[in-house]
């Protein structure tokens, strides 16, 4: 599945990897489903982190995905915003809930162990 940017693609899953050009900006490749750590979508307000005064005034009207993970380098966080992508809050919510049902089956092994 593939989040498409208003130009490019902001997010995919390809063979069992998380792929972002904002993951490889930070020096990650890809990130694996047990990486993931927290994974929201709510209003921008509502999400962890602090925002700039003029982003804050603004993000009761704005919805994002706010993605946690962790890798050998250390946490990290991406965020995509939905007037970053094409389809908007809609989009944002359905991949969501697919990266979701992506991490389920792995979270499920790991409470087995």
């Amino acid at each position: 599945m593939r989040l498409p940017l208003l130009c490019g693609v902001a997010a995919r899953i390809e063979n069992g990897r998380l792929y972002s050009d904002l993951l490889h900006d930070a020096g990650i490749g890809s990130l694996d489903a047990r990486d993931i750590t927290q994974l929201l979508v709510d209003r921008a307000d509502r999400l962890p982190g602090d925002l700039s005064v003029s982003v804050g005034l603004g993000a009761r009207f704005r919805h994002g995905l706010y993605l946690a993970y962790r890798t050998d380098q250390g946490p990290g966080v991406l965020r995509l915003m939905d007037n970053d992508v094409d389809g908007g809050t809609e989009q944002l919510h359905r991949f969501a809930a697919y990266l979701e049902a992506w991490r389920k089956p792995v979270a499920d092994l790991a409470r087995q162990a």
